[in-house]
């Protein structure tokens, strides 16, 4: 196989090949990404001419087609993140790559291709476009984080760098005060962490002279106060508000929904920007619209095995200094959750979870009760087990925390991430019900549960059942003492 530019003369194949390209995404469960249409025909023929649409040929025929493009801020697209690229300066981009399916290898062909012409690349795909991210991490590119096309919808980008040949001041990741990815909780490259007014946040993610012209109040739980805004621009944006103390809850829900939205295993809304506003006395986070659609058929076994690949994902970045917690205490509703590394997940579920909230509610418990949790927590080494693997997990992951998104999948929001053992996740989603059987199916053919799960997961909501007293009274009393008097 070889590459070369692509001619006029090459256009009506290259049509074929991007139609077969199109069916191909739909039988293979991406029917959106170019949904029918996507390239148009009159598109070629301008990256024809602009010298940009190559070919790669196999016995003299086109068999493969793509797009590379090599420049300083080459794809403006790419300037917001939510996540971070491992380097700035000059950088090629590699779009609408196809093939006609007749030879095998021929898209990695092209990408090894672009990547001799520019040691700097960059590409984007759509979440469900699994063959390609299967091929981008083959080919050694990295998950960076999602960027935002000009109409608003998301895309995975994936990024490779010969860091030999790369900047020095470019060859390394960004990091964050004491060892942190910038990636997880960072808002992108050239946004502050908080803006001091809602009018400067519009300007820096949507534009200057953008401003909001209507909002509506729309469901957004029971904390915080949640509306819809529509912009001067046309568009739509999900504002939360609260209490101006409550930025640092704000954040930390940036950062939990930055850490798993980095894994590209499940969806999650992008965060647009945080700050406090001064006219409405209140701190905000600002996220993007969306509006859910229909169920898939098979929603509940994808949510399962979904849920199942962000507790597969690596997790080494987010706890310095240990295997369990995060690189930051964050909340859980409103209530604080302590994540302090462990190197043991018994230690961090006994120190960082049971007895931070056993303390807060001592004031509930009769002296005999309040012994029989003591015991308990020097006990706990006896119930529960170290896992195979840490797992990032959603950490408050109810009925109430998954929503249906655009592509009729479950995305996950309101997260109170940490990193601990998978078990801990999937407890919570029995405690108040709402998830189908398929689900847990589904789950469990990844082989993540332990022998002796249905012994411990009552112990892995005691805590959140201790944080539910602590925020809610006594109604949660008799629910933390039959599971308390079960195991002591």
């Amino acid at each position: 196989m070889k590459i070369r530019k692509s001619t006029v003369e090459d256009l009506p194949r290259i049509l074929a090949i991007y139609e077969r390209a199109r069916k191909f995404m739909a039988e293979t469960g991406n029917p959106r990404q170019w949904d029918g249409s996507w390239p148009p025909a009159d598109l070629i023929p301008k990256d024809i001419e602009a010298g940009e649409s190559y070919v790669c040929e196999h016995e003299g025929r086109p068999v493969a087609v793509f797009l590379l493009r090599v420049g300083e801020d080459i794809d403006p697209t790419y300037r917001l993140i939510d996540g971070t690229w491992i380097a700035g300066g000059p950088y090629g981009v590699v779009h609408r790559i196809a093939s006609s399916g007749e030879v095998k290898g021929a898209g990695a062909f092209c990408l090894d291709w672009a990547f001799e012409q520019c040691r700097h690349l960059r590409i984007d795909t759509f979440r469900e476009n699994r063959v390609m991210r299967e091929l981008l991490a083959k080919k050694g590119f990295s998950y960076r984080g999602v960027i935002a096309l000009d109409d608003g919808s998301p895309r995975m980008a994936f990024e490779k760098i010969d860091e030999h040949e790369a900047a020095p001041e470019c060859a390394a990741a960004s990091v964050c005060p004491g060892g942190v990815p910038a990636a997880y909780g960072s808002p992108g490259a050239g946004i502050p962490a908080a803006f001091s007014s809602l009018s400067d946040a519009l300007a820096a993610v949507c534009g200057p002279g953008v401003t909001v012209t209507g909002e509506r109040r729309v469901s957004g739980g029971d904390i915080n106060e949640a509306r819809r805004l529509t912009l001067s621009d046309g568009t739509a944006i999900f504002m939360k508000s609260n209490a101006f103390s409550r930025l640092p809850m704000f954040l930390c829900e940036r950062a939990g929904l930055a850490a798993i939205a980095r894994t590209g295993a499940i969806g999650t809304p992008r965060v647009l920007a945080a700050g406090t506003d001064p006219e409405r006395n209140c701190s905000f986070l600002l996220m993007e619209h969306l509006e859910g659609g229909p169920r898939g058929e098979d929603y509940w076994e994808a949510f399962g095995h979904e849920l199942a690949a962000l507790h597969r994902a690596d997790t080494a970045d987010l706890t310095p200094g240990g295997r369990y917690g995060f690189y930051q205490d964050n909340v859980i509703g409103s209530g604080t959750q302590v994540n302090t590394p462990s190197d043991s997940w018994v230690q961090f579920f006994r120190d960082c979870r049971l007895a931070p909230k056993a303390e807060k509610t001592a004031g509930y418990f009769r002296p005999d009760d309040r012994k029989k949790l003591e015991r308990l927590l020097e006990r706990l080494d006896e119930y529960l087990i170290e896992p195979e693997q840490p797992s990032l997990l959603h950490g408050d992951l109810w009925g109430g925390n998954f929503m249906d998104g655009p592509d009729g999948r479950a995305w996950l929001i309101d997260p109170a991430a940490y990193v601990g053992h998978a078990e801990a996740d999937l407890a919570m989603t029995e405690l108040f019900g709402g998830f189908s059987p398929r689900f847990y199916a589904a789950y469990r053919e990844a082989g993540l549960l332990q022998p002796g799960y249905g012994e411990r997961r009552d112990l892995y909501n005691l805590y959140h059942l201790l944080n539910h007293l602590d925020l809610f009274g006594t109604g949660y009393l008799g629910s933390v003492l039959r599971v308390i008097r079960a195991y002591a």
